[in-house]
């Protein structure tokens, strides 16, 4: 699995150098590359990525500032030119510190570490993707066969997973879960909403009719992402 990866920088000359490295690696997937923060912040609002590379030093926010304000948190390299940045950059957990100018060779490795730390979060997370998903609630260890779902809901910090049977209630964001769900089973229509595509029994711009006859509005955010 390629990383899903954006970029941010407000110099235009580094948004052309990480550009060009990126697309050398096999790797990671280029999203998009930002000059503006607070559109990359907004972007990964309603966008599941898996690797953050940015400057610190940026107008608006910092950031540094940004990654403390994400709600879900990708794994993230930092660029900048500044070293003295790096013990607080740490603090943070992020994969590496970078400082410019910087080589592809040392770019690479710090790709090559976020790759190795991605695939150990996978190896180590509950079993998604496969025949079905484990989550937890009511103290306990749930497994729910991917084909049992019809749709899931983000509710506040819980998610509630709609199954032929039955509802459960997880503590779970509905950005992670996307992030690992099968993409030709499961897709994001709205920012509370995920579904199960063989469950779609009618769509529209505006909503969806699940098998349960449950309707679903759509998120105008999402439309473009629609392919059912």
């Amino acid at each position: 699995m390629r990383l899903k990866t954006i970029v941010i920088d407000d110099e235009f000359l580094a948004q052309q150098l990480m550009d060009v490295y990126v697309k050398r690696l096999p790797d990671i997937h280029l999203l998009k590359v930002f000059g503006k923060p607070k559109e990359a912040f907004e972007y990964m609002d309603t966008h599941p990525v898996d690797l953050l590379i940015t400057d610190i030093q940026m107008p608006q926010i910092n950031g540094i500032d940004l990654v403390n304000n994400l709600k879900t948190k990708p794994l993230v390299i930092f660029t900048t030119a500044n070293p003295q940045y790096a013990v607080q950059a740490f603090e943070l957990n992020v994969i590496d510190f970078v400082v410019k100018p910087i080589s592809f060779e040392r770019f690479e490795n710090a790709v090559n570490r976020a790759v190795k730390q991605y695939q150990l979060i996978q190896a180590s997370a509950a079993v998604i993707g496969g025949p079905y998903i484990t989550v937890k609630a009511d103290y306990k260890d749930i497994k729910i066969f991917l084909h049992e779902i019809i749709y899931m809901e983000g509710w506040g910090e819980y998610i509630k997973i709609i199954t032929d049977t039955e509802t459960i209630i997880t503590l779970n964001s509905l950005k992670r879960m996307e992030e690992q769900l099968p993409i030709d089973r499961f897709r994001r229509i709205h920012k509370s909403y995920i579904v199960a595509l063989p469950r779609v029994k009618s769509y529209s711009l505006s909503e969806v009719v699940m098998s349960n006859k449950a309707v679903i509005p759509t998120g105008k955010n999402f439309r473009q992402d629609f392919d059912f």
